[in-house]
Order: structure tokens, then sequence, then C-alpha cells
């Protein structure tokens, strides 16, 4: 099961060189399945394995299947903090944000200093869209994991947000400290974008032409892609990449890349634009 996990969170994050991704997603994605179906047969009511299905129907925008996955998992482990987080997240990506909420919590409640329980319940509120109690989530969650550059991007455009543009530009400035250590340069693009909302177009500008040269040798998706361009101010070349987004053939490297897009979690004012509100509609789609 720990291995099927593993495989899971790879698809995710081994995104390595441009050649062929999308061929080792897919290769990466059977190997996980082979996992499960072991995992199964030696324990047919596991709810960790529904939990996992559920996960790669999610990541393959297959809500209603994720959906059903879920809730297998929570009547088999109802109290298992690694099944009501993604759970409660879930639900608030289809749209039951109270459901969201009280599976959210429900995971928080049960492993209050846990990490993962506190990440699921930020990501709960940022995706419903409460601005105000997903600012406290991440200021919490910066304590917990203080390491990674995508929280501290996240922390500064709900900062700004909210008013405190020095906090954001603090913040910002942290997570662009850690991106040496994070190589995931979708991240990378979400630190670009903060700045940009901050108007440190400078700093913007700067990451940006970093961004560009990694690049030419890493993959990045056309989400990533897209923020990169909000950041710097491009209209026209991040209309282009959101558009190029809805087709991604990395579902699972792409996935929380688009639904920031599709929800517009970092607040980008041109993402309320007609165009792109029209754009964005199209991400997500099985």
């Amino acid at each position: 099961m720990q291995r099927a996990r593993l495989n899971i969170n790879l698809l995710r994050f081994d995104l390595g060189e441009n050649e062929g991704v999308a061929q080792r997603q897919s290769a990466q994605e059977a190997r996980a399945l082979d996992d499960l179906r072991c995992a199964e047969r030696l324990d047919p009511d596991s709810g960790a394995a529904q939990a996992i299905v559920g996960l790669i129907h999610q990541y393959n925008w297959r809500e209603d299947d994720a959906l059903h996955s879920f809730a297998r998992a929570l009547s088999l482990r109802p109290n298992d903090p690694e099944v009501l987080g993604p759970a409660g997240f879930l639900h608030a990506v289809a749209g039951a944000a109270r459901e969201a909420v009280v599976l959210g919590q429900r995971a928080v409640d049960v492993d209050p200093l846990g990490p993962l329980a506190r990440h699921y319940m930020a990501l709960i509120q940022l995706q419903t869209g409460d601005v105000e109690r997903a600012l406290i989530a991440y200021r919490s969650m910066v304590q917990l994991t203080p390491t990674r550059a995508i929280v501290h991007a996240l922390l500064a455009s709900l900062e700004n947000l909210s008013g405190n543009h020095e906090a954001g530009v603090a913040q910002a400035r942290i997570a662009e400290r850690l991106l040496p250590d994070d190589l995931n340069l979708a991240h990378f693009s979400m630190v670009i974008c903060a700045y940009g909302g901050l108007g440190c177009s400078d700093d913007a500008q700067r990451l940006f032409s970093d961004f560009q040269t990694l690049a030419q040798r890493r993959y990045v998706g056309a989400a990533p892609r897209a923020f990169a361009c909000l950041g710097v101010g491009d209209r026209h070349g991040a209309l282009a990449w959101l558009k190029r987004a809805a087709s991604d053939p990395t579902p699972y490297a792409a996935y929380f890349s688009v639904l920031s897009l599709k929800g517009n979690w970092p607040n980008h004012p041109l993402l309320a634009r007609p165009e792109f509100v029209r754009a964005r509609r199209q991400l997500g789609r099985a």
C-alpha cells in the first residue's frame, strides 16, 4: 500500500526531463495500479486502497468516480486523517463546501498536530474561496512546513489580498530563497505570480528569466507557464497557455496547477477578465 501511495506521489512530482514525460506518467500509473491490486487481494476491505483509487480518479478529473471511491474509503476508515483530508478536499473541488469543511475539520480534530491534515484544511479553505480562513490556515502551514516554497508563495498572495502588502512581500522573498531546493517548476511559477501580484515587477521578471532557462531542460506544464506569464503581465501569453492547459497530457503533474488556475487561487485580476473566465471554464474536463 505504501508503495502504491509512493507511486502516486511520484506521478505528481517526478517531472524530469522534457522528453517522454507523458509516457513516464503512464508507466508510473500502471505500477501504482498493480500495487493496488495486490493490496486489495490481501485486504479486500482496505480503506487506504479505496482512497488511493479515489486520488487516481481525482487527478484524472473523474470526480464522480473519485467521490464514490472516497465514500467507500470513509465507510471503512472514518477516523483516518489520510482519508478524511483528501476526501474533504475532493468535496471542495466538487463544489460541496459544507461537506468539505466538515471532513477537513474532522481530519484536524483527529490529528491536530499533523501537517497533512492542516495541509488539506488549508487547501479546502483556498478552494472554497474563504480568504480569511485560508489566510489563517496558511499562516499555520508555514509554521508546520517552513521549507515548502509553494506554501509561502500562496501565503504571499493571500496576505496581499488581505491588505498586508509588506507581509506578502516578506513571504514571497522566503519562497524565492527556497526555490533552489524545490525543483518543481509549478512552484517556481507561483512565486513569479506572487511577485507580480505584489507589484514587484523586477523580481517577477528576474525569476521569469530563470524559469525560462530551467524550462528548456525540465518539464513544465501549460498551467505553470500561464502563471509565470501572469506574473510578468504577459496577458496574451497567459491566455494562450491557459487554453493549452485544458489538454495537458500529464494529469497528475498538472492537476494542482490546473485546479489553482481554474479557481484563481492567487486571485490574479487578469483571470477575472471575460476571455480568461471563458477559457478557465474549459479546464479540468476528463
